[in-house]
């Protein structure tokens, strides 16, 4: 943060993973968080920090059967006192909490059993600039024998939320670009291969509510945001994503391969080349680019920059020109110069 207020940055835009989180101790990931706020509160008592949700910005419960794997579940919904949790250690099942004669908890009906977006899904401008910031990991869950969605989701309710902010900013004369913020990578370029909004290529991981699988997996729902995004939008420049713990940026087009080779579900005809800009490398462990086995992905040789020490990327937004410039904050060194996104 130091580097890039010396760079007289308007804001900044973390982009999750803020905490090391995913804890038992509720307190714990509070003391973090406080940790996390005083260290930046010299700096945005004039500079504005806007923050992304992450995979780490979690507390959760274990619930460990007497054999078998542990099971590591959100917090949400919060499991009634009067119901307890069968002996296999995982959440009522869809059966169970119908013979209760209990409604069907969802989202958009019982906002109290489950994560608020309130200050975690929103947009901002500055000047002629949006940022349209997501949460893509509302309602976590890691094990799909649990009530949860997988990383990298954006769930219903969210998705009508930003075609809806789209659409706003496309109709808005003063508003030229727009940036969506989200930490979990579109296409990723290291170790979260297995996650993101990827999963190895399969298609199959996708929310369970009440015991029952949404028909939109993780990356049909990818397709879906793009297709809101770029080929509904002109305003749109691309994608900010942080789950990579290092620095990427690639150019998509509608050439560019996208999809496993066994993909079966209906394939999105991309209109129009976009950017996604990946900077994860503001403190965590490096992630390396990955091509071996399961981690090689279709568009793995068209990253135009793949970094893996610290990095900072700081836009510029010049009337029509939108330009990218990247710096290691810890040695000053300049990594990539004048990229231009726009």
């Amino acid at each position: 943060m130091a580097s890039a207020v010396m760079h007289n940055i308007s804001f900044m835009q973390a982009l999750g993973g803020n905490t090391t989180g995913n804890n038992l101790s509720v307190s714990g990931h509070v003391l973090e968080h406080a940790n996390w706020k005083r260290v930046l509160e010299p700096f945005w008592a004039s500079t504005p920090v806007y923050a992304t949700m992450g995979n780490h910005e979690s507390n959760c419960y274990i619930l460990a059967p007497e054999s078998g794997t542990a099971a590591r579940i959100a917090r949400f919904p919060t499991p009634p006192s009067r119901v307890k949790l069968p002996s296999p250690g995982l959440c009522p099942t869809h059966q169970r909490t119908r013979k209760r004669g209990r409604r069907q908890l969802r989202p958009d009906t019982q906002p109290r059993r489950f994560p608020s977006y309130k200050e975690n899904v929103y947009f901002y401008t500055y000047g002629n600039l949006a940022i349209i910031v997501l949460n893509s990991e509302h309602w976590n869950s890691v094990d799909p024998r649990v009530n949860g969605a997988p990383e990298g989701h954006v769930m219903d309710q969210q998705l009508k939320w930003l075609d809806q902010t789209i659409q706003k900013f496309g109709a808005d004369p003063k508003i030229d670009h727009v940036f969506v913020a989200t930490h979990s990578v579109m296409f990723p370029s290291g170790d979260h291969t297995e996650a993101g909004m990827w999963f190895f290529g399969s298609n199959d991981p996708r929310p369970m509510i009440n015991g029952t699988r949404t028909d939109k997996a993780i990356i049909e729902r990818r397709d879906q945001i793009i297709d809101f995004s770029i080929n509904k939008s002109k305003k749109i420049i691309g994608f900010l994503t942080g789950s990579e713990h290092n620095f990427s940026t690639l150019d998509v087009t509608p050439m560019l391969p996208i999809y496993p080779d066994n993909y079966r579900a209906k394939k999105l005809k991309i209109k129009r080349p976009f950017f996604v800009v990946n900077n994860g490398g503001g403190g965590a462990y490096s992630y390396a680019m990955m091509n071996d086995t399961q981690y090689h992905t279709p568009w793995i040789d068209k990253f135009q920059h793949c970094s893996a020490p610290s990095s900072m990327a700081i836009t510029h937004v010049n009337g029509g020109n939108v330009t990218l410039d990247l710096d290691n904050p810890e040695t000053f060194e300049k990594i990539a110069e004048n990229v231009k996104l726009r």
